[in-house]
């Protein structure tokens, strides 16, 4: 150094330790730390702790996509035969081919009343009725699939780059009032509870989405919050069922699906049930090209926009092309081996990137569960009350409406949060 300051003045030795070496004079009785073994021990435990989290963070999102899955699969399969109709008691054959596969919820209605008027057209016979709507729902997958394919292939998706935030985050918003209003469906099998007995079932869904709410506002992680919410959900119910037995009727708070539809849910009905022979072929097609005007616009607009929401969902950029030819292909095969098609559950993609959880992984996770309940059939299902599939439905649904109606207005122009409206609308 060429100047010295008034303060003492430290010369370093370049040859020695940057710790010092303690003998056991200067350490005297009590035990030196070795910094570097102490160092990789933390990072060790570090690494599995991370390890750890992400094994109970994919675990759990898988189970809750499963979760969701499972719920729209009988509720879609319950809209394609109906209510109260001949083809009702033959909902077991749909939710097969539903667990299998995936459907867009806006394609059911259109499901619903081409099966409805093959029924007529076949004056509610079951035993052609049965496999010719079954077979139909199948077909249109793979109708679906060759325009998906088509429309990936050509690269005929481009108009997703153009449309604005404000129409994506109407969509999403909207998609989260439908899930909102599912959820209540599922809880209490009306569209808005009015009565006593409505809104008794329909209390604990909503304070289900607002324990995981809460939880979320104060940062817990849901590795901690939705095991305990299910978990205790289940048990809580059980225990009050059990205590108060003479005073509870545990029916309406659980899925009322009867032994015998239990029982008759076959494991793949197209190959080892459906009579083929059975099928009225002319009625079939004739009821397809009925409905081939409607499925090549929503299929167009709805596949389209629905693709092209994932990357705002997970932040990165998504190839709408890439995923609708991957759509498109397994909507054919699905449809070949007699499911409904396969689309991507927005509600369950939400989940995944709210839990920050591996793309992939839950997915698998999920579809395992899924051809597991397909195996064993329904009957463990019926151990879960319906306000946690309620609840689960709903708490997407209001991390969509929070996320993209609720923050963007901090932020848009007026125009825009209007536009936001008419979209959901």
């Amino acid at each position: 150094m060429s100047e010295r300051s008034d303060s003492t003045v430290v010369a370093i030795d370049e040859k020695a330790p940057l710790l010092a070496h303690h003998t056991s004079e200067s350490c005297g009785p009590q035990t030196c730390i070795d910094l570097d073994v102490a160092t990789d021990t933390q990072e060790v435990s570090n690494s599995w702790t991370r390890v750890v989290n992400d094994v109970v963070v994919n675990c759990l999102s898988g189970v809750i996509a499963f979760m969701l899955t499972s719920t729209i699969a009988v509720s879609t399969a319950s809209v394609l035969v109906g209510t109260g109709t001949p083809l009702s008691a033959y909902v077991a054959n749909a939710i097969d081919m539903h667990l299998l596969g995936t459907a867009l919820m806006c394609f059911v209605p259109i499901l619903a009343e081409m099966a409805q008027r093959i029924s007529g057209k076949l004056h509610h016979d079951m035993v052609t009725v049965v496999p010719t709507v079954l077979v139909a729902a199948a077909m249109s997958s793979v109708f679906i699939g060759c325009i998906l394919f088509t429309l990936g292939y050509f690269r005929l998706t481009t108009i997703v780059n153009y449309l604005p935030y404000p129409v994506i985050a109407g969509f999403l918003s909207g998609l989260g009032a439908v899930l909102i209003k599912n959820g209540i469906e599922v809880s209490t099998n009306v569209g808005f509870p009015t009565s006593v007995e409505t809104l008794t079932l329909v209390c604990p869904t909503v304070l289900f989405v607002l324990i995981a709410c809460v939880a979320k506002q104060y940062r817990v992680s849901p590795t901690v919050t939705f095991p305990i919410l299910i978990l205790g959900s289940i048990a809580g119910f059980h225990l009050v069922a059990s205590v108060a037995a003479a005073a509870m009727d545990p029916a309406p708070w659980l899925f009322d699906w009867s032994p015998h539809m239990l029982a008759a849910t076959p494991r793949w009905y197209s190959w080892a049930e459906l009579s083929w022979g059975s099928v009225q072929w002319t009625v079939m097609f004739a009821s397809l090209v009925e409905i081939v005007p409607t499925l090549l616009l929503l299929v167009s607009l709805k596949y389209s926009v629905l693709i092209g929401s994932l990357s705002t969902i997970f932040q990165r950029n998504v190839s709408v092309d890439v995923e609708i030819q991957t759509i498109g292909k397994v909507n054919i095969i699905a449809g070949l081996v007699g499911c409904c098609g396969g689309t991507h559950y927005v509600s369950a993609m939400a989940l995944l990137a709210n839990f920050k959880a591996h793309p992939r992984l839950p997915v698998v996770i999920c579809a395992g569960l899924q051809l597991t309940l397909w195996g064993v059939g329904l009957t463990p299902l019926l151990y879960i009350p319906k306000f946690v599939f309620g609840g689960l439905l709903m708490y997407i649904g209001v991390h969509f409406l929070e996320n993209y109606m609720v923050a963007p207005a901090a932020f848009l122009s007026r125009l825009e949060l209007l536009t936001i409206l008419a979209t959901i609308g």
